[in-house]
């Protein structure tokens, strides 16, 4: 009878040391867990990092650009670079396809409009001026 009694307590034992074997794998595994979400949490952290870097770089970015909008330096260049080939197609065209008042009243409009469109479009230099000559051009 004592072999069983020691028996029965060395089952007990060997369930206890499986239970806490069982209990150790999952401290291992919460612990495993839990590096892996400190690595998400650093890259998070870094990658929020750079994200704020380059928001304070596109601020800068912006207030240059506010500040070379309102140059009159820039629009100067612009104005002339384009009058001087505004003057020699007004000079290309010829007087009997043209009516004279009427239409240079309309030229010179379209070249203040012209400019216009440009400093409000200023992006879009290169083909706004494109557009005015080939609009312009005679057939």
């Amino acid at each position: 009878m004592s072999k069983y009694i020691v028996f029965f307590g060395l089952l007990l034992i060997l369930h206890e040391l499986q239970r806490l074997e069982s209990q150790i794998n999952d401290s291992l595994r919460k612990l495993e867990e839990i590096k892996l979400n400190n690595a998400d949490i650093m890259e998070l952290d870094r990658l929020r990092t750079n994200l704020l870097q380059k928001e304070e770089m596109l601020k800068v970015c912006e207030n240059n650009l506010k500040l070379q909008e309102g140059s009159s330096a820039f629009w100067n260049t612009v104005k002339d670079l384009v009058q001087p080939k505004l003057e020699e197609k007004l000079k290309t065209f010829n007087t009997e396809t043209v009516v004279p008042n009427i239409t240079t009243w309309d030229l010179l409009k379209n070249t203040t409009l012209l400019k216009d469109t440009i400093k409000n479009n200023w992006k879009d230099i290169p083909r706004q001026i494109v557009i005015y000559f080939t609009e312009n051009e005679k057939p």
